[in-house]
């Protein structure tokens, strides 16, 4: 909708528009003793003016009734009878003269000068705070309940029906809608102020229409809306084909829509005001309040428990306040002894983790250099020089190493080459010459040797378990452990390395463990030249099998900056799993260590990220970690180089000894059970004196209720002693 375009007037506004400018300027008769003033509005019933007692000088509003047909005489007689039952009553607009004889016949009733409660909540929404509409509420429920003991039953509250005088305390009006208790004919409210049972012009007057009204009006007080009413219920109310229809579709309405929550969302609105408009505006009839003074003891219990309030908190803070005292004494005591021990311990636990992690680090560095002196004296060997050169030498070999070092080869002919070079016998006696060395016992333990020309054509292979497929005869120059600097992508070519080399970390295709590579070139005898480089491979398992306990365990971190950084490269639930499976599961290398977090605060409880894993809930514990990093020194250079011997180079290994923090800090709760009696102690004195002073509140509290009782007692005789007031000749 676009509300920037001029508005058309409707049918509606432009006959408003005309009675303004038709209003009357002379009342329809002078009544004796008053003196009109100001016309106030007009109805099916005739003119409302403001008018001047001339002996008080009070202003009064005059009815007069120009429109007198059998209905309008009927329900506007009808108003005068209520109001003259409610004579007197300060909570309902008073009648003060009537003028039955005269022509047209006018009643009198006093002027009540601040408007209605509807306009007041149109003109300020924001203006009752909830504890105002409480107490405002509060007096329009004791004038309902007034009229329900003179036995009259409203059937019309709404807020435009409730008026403010010049305090602002309410005062019920128009009364043409009311019923006697007795009187079984229909009447019609407002539509959302209105019971469902209401609306049904067959229905039978109830006290449980005004209880529901008299929620609505709160709900409308609390949260500037009547309850179930928006757009679209207005819109489909608006459609209805006649007043039958209309008054069907607000019970289904009321009767199948969810229970309005507005209110209880409004700002200081407590559970038991919040329950009060709930129960008044219960579907089921049965279950509201049976009448207005219900309303008003439940809304004085509110207002009661309020004045306990501070008794209750009282009952509250003084056990609390007892308790922290005994608390604060204990806990200084044991949270002392705690912190030293719980210190101790992580001191003494830390410190031994350190030293286990530092010797750890030591004997992975020693292994690591162990491979490196066993790879440099492999490729010095004279067998190895000696049939490295007699596969240079063949002149088949290089033929078919010149075509597999094309690129732009087919992959089938590349396929047949391949096929051939691994047939080559001289190329399978170094096959033969690597397997012998998976099984020489004075060479260091290895999952895999193998052998590259200068160009990175993989020449000899020996596993130690035989891989699916032969990788012989493929191009590796792309690999740290060729290159000595890091993995590029597979199809760029770099120079062969020019000493031994510890590799970036890869796979085992067999079963997804890590493992490193190391390798050294292969020199020419007479020129030193680099002709080719010989490595082994070492799974990263076979570093940590020394620490392995329960308890305490070491694993080891990739530290290297790029995509492994933080990433676990061997822990003891890769061997767990491997008892049973044949390979890792991937998605178990999706779990890293912060490694940045744990190097800038090395003193922290650690999480392992493995016990998140669904097959590492073991580890899924508190633990004490210390970091150590693998560095390799120069001591095996040594004799080659005396200046290397204090030298040192970072892996990029990083060993993690793990201990379980429960298991570290036993003696802790040994102290806790030693302390245990004395707080037990505590507790039972806390409670003596938690229901001594509870004692008190609660004789507190039945003090307060009798007095309320006794004052209840002395304020409602006087609603029961008005005396019946007769009606006129024409009512009767």
């Amino acid at each position: 909708m676009n509300f920037d375009q001029t508005q058309s007037q409707s049918d509606h506004d432009q006959n408003r528009a005309r009675e303004l400018s038709e209003r009357p300027t002379r009342p329809p008769l002078e009544v004796p003793g008053y003196e009109t003033r100001q016309f106030l509005g007009s109805g099916a019933y005739g003119e409302v003016w403001v008018a001047i007692d001339k002996n008080t000088g009070r202003r009064v509003a005059i009815k007069f009734l120009t429109h007198r047909t059998a209905m309008d005489w009927a329900l506007l007689s009808g108003e005068v009878e209520k109001l003259i039952f409610l004579s007197a009553d300060r909570y309902v607009v008073q009648l003060l003269d009537v003028g039955w004889e005269a022509e047209p016949p006018y009643y009198v009733m006093e002027y009540v000068e601040s408007g209605s409660l509807e306009q007041l909540l149109e003109r300020t929404p924001k203006s009752l705070s909830v504890e105002g509409a409480v107490q405002l509420f509060r007096e329009i429920v004791i004038g309902v309940a007034h009229a329900h003991r003179k036995g009259i039953l409203h059937c019309d509250l709404k807020p435009a029906n409730i008026l403010l005088d010049h305090d602002r305390r309410p005062r019920l009006a128009d009364f043409g809608q009311s019923r006697l208790s007795h009187d079984q004919r229909p009447s019609l409210g407002t539509l959302f102020y209105m019971a469902p049972e209401q609306a049904d012009m067959h229905a039978i007057p109830d006290a449980g229409w005004d209880i529901y009204a008299l929620g609505a009006v709160l709900y409308r007080m609390l949260t500037g809306t009547p309850p179930f009413r928006d757009d679209k219920t207005l819109s489909d109310l608006d459609s209805s084909s006649d007043l039958a229809d209309r008054l069907s579709r607000y019970r289904k309405l009321i009767e199948q829509a969810v229970r309005p929550r507005a209110h209880r969302l409004v700002h200081g609105v407590d559970r038991i005001l919040a329950d009060i408009v709930d129960r008044c505006l219960e579907r089921n009839p049965e279950l509201r309040y049976r009448d207005a003074q219900d309303i008003l003891d439940a809304i004085d219990e509110r207002e009661r428990n309020h004045h306990r309030r501070p008794l209750v908190i009282l009952g509250i803070v003084g056990p609390l306040l007892l308790l922290s005292i005994l608390s604060l004494f204990a806990w200084r005591g044991y949270d002392r002894a705690i912190r030293n021990t719980e210190q101790a311990i992580a001191t003494t636990t830390q410190g031994s983790n350190q030293l286990t992690a530092k010797f750890a680090a030591e004997v992975v560095s020693y292994r690591i250099s162990h491979r490196f002196l066993g790879v440099e004296d492999v490729a010095s060997r004279p067998e190895v020089l000696a049939t490295f050169a007699k596969i240079q030498h063949d002149a088949n070999i290089g033929k078919l190493v010149e075509q597999l070092k094309r690129t732009n080869i087919p992959d089938g002919e590349r396929e047949s080459y391949r096929n051939q070079f691994l047939q080559n016998d001289v190329r399978k006696e170094f096959d033969r010459l690597l397997e012998s060395y998976m099984s020489d016992s004075t060479l260091p333990e290895a999952s895999s040797w193998f052998v590259t020309d200068r160009d990175g054509l993989q020449i000899a292979t020996a596993f130690g378990t035989r891989p699916g497929q032969s990788v012989v005869g493929g191009n590796f120059s792309w690999r740290s452990y060729f290159n000595g600097i890091k993995d590029y992508a597979d199809d760029e070519r770099k120079p062969i390395l020019q000493k031994t080399h510890l590799s970036d970390v890869f796979k085992s295709q067999a079963t997804n463990t890590w493992k490193i590579a190391i390798s050294t070139p292969i020199r020419d005898p007479l020129s030193q030249e680099s002709v080719g480089l010989i490595a082994l491979s070492v799974e990263l398992g076979a570093f940590t099998d020394f620490v392995k306990t329960k308890d305490q365990f070491a694993a080891i971190v990739d530290s290297r900056e790029g995509e492994h950084y933080g990433q676990i490269l061997q822990h003891p639930l890769f061997n767990q799993i491997l008892e049973t499976e044949a390979k890792l599961p991937l998605d178990i290398f999706d779990y890293r260590v912060p490694l940045a977090d744990m190097l800038s605060r090395p003193q922290q409880i650690y999480t392992d990220p493995l016990g998140e894993h669904p097959l590492g809930q073991e580890f899924r514990r508190k633990w004490i970690a210390s970091l150590e990093p693998v560095r390799l020194t120069g001591d095996r250079d040594s004799r080659k180089d005396p200046s290397a011997a204090d030298e040192s180079q970072s892996t990029g290994l990083v060993v993690l000894v793990q201990d379980d923090y429960d298991a570290a800090t036993t003696p802790v709760r040994r102290l806790h059970g030693e302390l245990l009696p004395l707080g037990l102690w505590a507790l039972l004195a806390t409670t003596v004196a938690t229901c001594l002073l509870w004692l008190f509140v609660y004789r507190s509290m039945r003090a307060n209720r009798a007095k309320s009782l006794v004052q209840a007692a002395h304020d409602n005789p006087a609603l029961h002693n008005l005396e019946t007031i007769e009606l006129p000749a024409p009512l009767r």
